[in-house]
């Protein structure tokens, strides 16, 4: 409803990447890519959650 009025606020984005391992055996290197990329400046989600991809 307040989409429809014009009424939202635009958001700046707030994260540039977001990571997650598709097997649990990939979580430390999840981790690790998270890290370089933080290195560099970028603003990361790193999602330790454990679900399938729809």
């Amino acid at each position: 409803m307040l989409k429809e009025k014009g009424l939202l606020p635009a958001l700046p984005l707030m994260v540039d990447d977001i990571v997650f391992a598709i097997d649990g055996a990939l979580q430390q290197m999840a981790a690790t890519v998270a890290s370089t990329l933080r290195q560099k400046g970028q603003k990361v989600d790193l999602v330790l959650e454990r679900k399938k991809l729809k």
